[in-house]
């Protein structure tokens, strides 16, 4: 659903990172703004200090899987095996999920549902990944975003902090 006025909803996939989360962090604290941060297991368990500076400073964490993998390449058990082992190091009462690479097959997103699963996306991508000048990707962001966009950002991408400096 799209948002009154000019909010604008950003998040984060795939950390979270100890050389990108923190920047990330202190940019949206500078501009008192709260994000969503889609994180994968593997990185829960290596930054503990980090997902709770995540929760303590007000942003929610949204479960991205254990290991990253490409959901529509592993069989639907080896899939949801993958989401459940991320759900059980974040807020096992909140279910918000974002499927890796955007992609997800039928039976894992009847399997998720079933489960009390919220799947999130994206309306925008920030392009933070691609080799593009951070500045032409800004510019693009800023030029293309609407009220009630939900942005999508990599919170392990260097990029990810000059574009949002920027937008």
């Amino acid at each position: 659903s799209r948002a009154n006025g000019n909010t604008v909803y950003l998040t984060f996939d795939d950390g979270p990172s100890a050389e990108t989360t923190p920047r990330v962090l202190d940019l949206l604290a500078t501009h008192r703004a709260r994000a969503t941060f889609f994180v994968c297991g593997e990185h829960v368990e290596q930054q503990p200090a980090l997902v709770a500076r995540i929760r303590n400073e007000g942003h929610l964490l949204g479960n991205h899987t254990h290991f990253h993998p490409y959901l529509t390449q592993i069989s639907t058990a080896a899939a949801l095996a993958e989401i459940e082992r991320c759900q059980k190091l974040i807020e096992p009462s909140r279910r918000l999920f974002r499927p890796t690479h955007g992609l997800i097959g039928p039976s894992l997103l009847r399997q998720l549902r079933a489960r009390g699963y919220e799947i999130a996306y994206w309306t925008l991508d920030s392009r933070d990944w691609s080799t593009t000048p951070d500045d032409i990707l800004a510019a693009r962001l800023t030029k293309r975003v609407q009220s009630g966009d939900v942005i999508l950002f990599h919170d392990d991408q260097p990029n990810s902090v000059r574009i949002l400096e920027r937008f």
